[in-house]
């Protein structure tokens, strides 16, 4: 979103990703790690955008147009509503 300002943000194939990762054979204990470092990283990276780069915006194919923050929380929620 923030290199291509306006275009549009492709979907992807989560059963193809999870395939690819070979997920199934992960612990729990792994999965939880990497999704705490990958969190941490997420987190960093966003305390470091600009206004401008904040307020970048892609149009998804569920949403007309959804910028930099609002993808944020969007992921912020639905990770606690996984809970």
């Amino acid at each position: 979103m923030i290199e291509h300002n306006g275009e549009k943000l492709l979907g992807f194939d989560q059963d193809e990703w999870a395939r690819l990762g070979d997920y199934s054979s992960w612990t729990a204990s792994d999965a939880l790690e990497m999704f705490r470092l990958l969190r941490e990283a997420n987190l960093r990276m966003r305390s470091r955008l600009s206004p401008e780069e904040r307020a970048a915006q892609e149009c998804t194919p569920s949403v007309e147009k959804l910028n930099v923050r609002e993808l944020a929380n969007h992921m912020a929620a639905h990770e606690h509503q996984s809970h």
